[in-house]
């Protein structure tokens, strides 16, 4: 009837995957749902998921054998809910929102580590090691800016692009505090 009529013939969902997407700590591929949650779709609970990857392999600083010559990696989800001013149900459709940043993996990090020791303790090793290779945990938020294209009905193909910083960006244990976030995806998928 009436909601039928408002949705044409587009779905709630969408399922997609992004073949290309580009973070804040290097390119990789993902996957996404998306759920329209009112008959206009105007608001939408979005979960992508991202594995990005990094291979350092710098040669300048080939002094530090075992460190720089490992992949760096890191699995992000970025859940969220997303503002569709003119509805999600349509050709073309724009939308923005925020969503929470959780990010877990393996990294090269190098911040810190060339401090003079310690006054305080000298026996602290975050002062005196050099590069390191370890886990990297982060937490933050984003706002998405997404352009949704429908050519039928069931294909979808997007473009998002995310900005935003992190509260919390641990490396082995160790908080940095804010770092930039960055999000950019091309995805294609299928609406139901």
């Amino acid at each position: 009837g009436a909601v039928q009529a408002q949705r044409g013939e587009y779905g709630k969902n969408i399922l997609s995957a992004s073949p290309m997407s580009v973070t804040d700590r290097g390119v990789g591929f993902g996957l996404g749902y998306e759920r329209s949650l009112d008959n206009k779709g105007i608001f939408s609970l979005s979960l992508p998921v991202i594995y990005a990857f990094n291979v350092d392999d710098d040669q300048y600083y080939n002094y530090t054998p075992g460190v720089y010559d490992r992949v760096e990696y890191m699995l992000y989800a970025y859940p969220g809910v997303k503002i569709y001013p003119t509805g999600a149900f349509g050709k073309v459709r724009y939308g923005v929102g925020p969503s929470l940043v959780i990010a877990a993996g393996q990294q090269y990090d190098d911040r810190g580590y060339y401090n003079y020791p310690n006054p305080y303790d000298p026996n602290d090793p975050w002062q005196t090691w050099g590069p390191r290779y370890g886990s990297r945990f982060m937490l933050g938020t984003m706002i998405n800016n997404s352009l949704n294209i429908n050519p039928t009905s069931h294909l979808y193909l997007g473009l998002e692009l995310g900005l935003g910083v992190t509260y919390l960006n641990t490396f082995e244990g160790r908080n940095f505090g804010t770092d930039p976030l960055v999000q950019l995806s091309f995805r294609i998928g299928y609406r139901f």
